[in-house]
């Protein structure tokens, strides 16, 4: 898919190489808050150069994505060489040394691979940062967005990816530098000032 290899062809010319590089890595199911997170401190930490990689944000900027009014349609079509290409792009940006920003669920073991390579072969410091929510209001947000048509989600998603990210994350806890929680005593606000924080 052309439109797709030269995004991330661009997005990997345009990275910068940082001496102390970051990589924030969230966890959440769907409707989580992971979009709205990553895309705030992708603003707020502009001055590091942050590279923000997350697969629907990759879909949204093709042309043949948005070209498809069914986006249940379009996801089915895209999600597997988005899948293919982004994590071929996330370990060149991880070669590269670059200060990364993922929006991902965390619901695969192959991420905390991941982690340890970027920790302990490249030197990245890691930022984990848990956002949950119940189920039952995650199901009811994921069936509200697939019927506005703006992204579509599996809903089968939630419940496969909450079991997951039980048993993960304290493997997660384990490697992080930088442990952010989003619970109820906090907003959202908070969390992306107390990353900020621990990057100043």
């Amino acid at each position: 898919m052309r439109s797709l290899q030269q995004l991330s062809k661009n997005m990997l010319s345009q990275a910068k190489k940082q001496p102390e590089p970051f990589f924030i890595h969230t966890l959440g199911g769907p409707c989580s808050g992971k979009s709205f997170l990553t895309k705030q401190l992708t603003s707020i930490l502009v001055s590091h150069n942050p590279v923000y990689i997350g697969w629907d944000h990759l879909m949204e900027q093709l042309p043949e994505y948005q070209a498809i009014d069914d986006k249940k349609a379009a996801f089915e079509a895209f999600e597997k060489p988005v899948l293919e290409k982004g994590y071929e792009l996330l370990g060149q940006l991880i070669d590269k040394q670059v200060n990364i920003i993922f929006e991902h669920s965390g619901a695969r073991e192959d991420h905390l691979d991941i982690l340890n390579r970027a920790k302990y072969t490249k030197g990245y410091r890691i930022i984990i940062v848990p956002l949950f929510h119940p189920i039952e209001l995650a199901k009811k947000w994921v069936e509200e967005r697939n019927q506005k048509g703006h992204r579509y989600t599996p809903l089968s998603y939630v419940e496969e990816r909450a079991k997951i990210l039980e048993a993960l994350e304290p493997r997660y806890q384990m490697i992080a530098d930088h442990l952010i929680k989003k619970h109820e005593d906090n907003s959202m606000d908070d969390v992306v000032e107390q990353i900020a924080g621990v990057l100043r």
